[in-house]
């Protein structure tokens, strides 16, 4: 029995690439190779040339079986074009980042707003989003999750080249820092941006680029991006970390976690477990308040019983990190910067005003959702 082996050869390190034609002829016969012939490790243009036509058939010929158990074979080449087009038109599905790097962790160069057309002129690899790991790099030099695209009738691996194995590199800049209070870590540098995060003070982070231009928390509107793929406002850390050392984030659109999230196991794992609620404390970022009691006794728990640890006085200013009402009496108390706690009817405003209650849980348990009002002193 006789037959032709084409072979299509990829370039080494790719699964899926730019396709070199690497053409073979073989000849078989009782399941051993006769003759192999190698062309061209390009694309063959024209006919096969006629002395290679010659030398198959005699080969065919001289080593075939007995005609009862022959058949003829005819050997034809064919040529195969990896047919490349330059770029690919498409649009953002969703708001979307378009990196430095094909890395959730990487800078932003630029960001596509929902249904923003852009053209693609390769792919690459790069962290796992919703299952994919494919990244498409943009006419602007920057590169976009394909999940966050129109989907596209065709596939991007044999459209487009591949951006090659220097695109896959990650080069993210790092500095350590620590949290002073307790911080909520943002999918983006604003308080009306989901929680990815909930991280108790003395919390450890690692920090890799700044934002400038975030809600202002207290005097700062500085925010900073961390390895939990988040952002902490600046104001939260025990010292101000020097930026010269960090990249700049780079323009942050509004994203929303549902587009981008983890929650069927399909996205690369951030390196810290993001948590769905709070239980018994609700907001956590910084608002101030002002005393509205001759004292106000702040102490080392949410009664009465406990022990003062500092006092407040008539008109003082003083900073909140979190609100609860998990006592026996469900008397709302916040937590100052001070780590210890206030009653709040001993302030002139009303914190827990600030949370939203939502009865979801069993009789006797309230879960506090955040949710921010308009003229919270920010």
């Amino acid at each position: 029995m006789y037959w032709y082996l084409y072979c299509l050869l990829e370039e080494a390190h790719t699964s899926i690439s730019k396709l070199q034609t690497l053409q073979y002829w073989t000849v078989m016969s009782d399941n051993s190779s006769i003759c192999d012939w190698r062309l061209s490790s390009q694309t063959s243009k024209g006919p096969l040339p006629p002395l290679f036509k010659k030398e198959i058939g005699a080969k065919i010929r001289a080593h075939a079986p007995k005609p009862s158990f022959a058949f003829a074979a005819l050997v034809v080449a064919h040529n195969v074009h990896a047919e490349l087009k330059p770029h690919i038109t498409t649009a953002a599905e969703y708001n979307t980042e378009c990196k430095t790097c094909p890395r959730s962790l990487c800078p932003n160069q630029i960001y596509y707003g929902q249904k923003d057309y852009f053209n693609v002129t390769c792919w690459t690899r790069g962290t796992k989003i919703m299952g994919d790991r494919l990244w498409l790099k943009s006419e602007e030099g920057c590169y976009v999750t394909q999940y966050d695209v129109l989907e596209y009738d065709g596939d991007y691996t044999t459209d487009l080249e591949y951006c090659g194995p220097e695109s896959e590199k990650q080069d993210l800049t790092i500095e350590d820092a620590t949290l002073k209070y307790k911080t909520e870590c943002r999918i983006c540098p604003e308080l009306n941006c989901d929680t990815m995060a909930y991280l108790k003070e003395d919390t450890d982070v690692e920090l890799t680029c700044w934002y400038p231009e975030g809600q202002m928390i207290i005097d700062d509107p500085y925010w900073l991006k961390t390895t939990n793929n988040c952002y902490v406002a600046r104001k939260n850390l025990y010292s101000k970390p020097d930026i010269t050392y960090l990249d700049n984030c780079g323009p942050i659109p509004l994203l929303e976690p549902e587009k981008h999230n983890n929650e069927n196991g399909t996205s690369d794992n951030n390196k810290r477990e993001t948590a769905s609620r709070i239980n018994s404390m609700g907001v956590m970022y910084l608002i101030n308040v002002t005393v509205g009691e001759e004292y106000a006794y702040c102490r080392s728990c949410p009664e009465e019983k406990c022990e003062s640890e500092k006092l407040y006085e008539f008109d003082q200013e003083v900073w909140l990190q979190c609100v609860t009402n998990n006592n026996p009496n469900g008397t709302w108390w916040s937590q100052t910067t001070d780590f210890c706690y206030v009653k709040n009817s001993d302030f002139w405003e009303s914190p827990e005003g600030d949370c939203e209650l939502v009865h979801t849980l069993p009789p006797g348990e309230i879960e506090l959702i955040d949710h921010r009002l308009s003229d919270a002193h920010l």
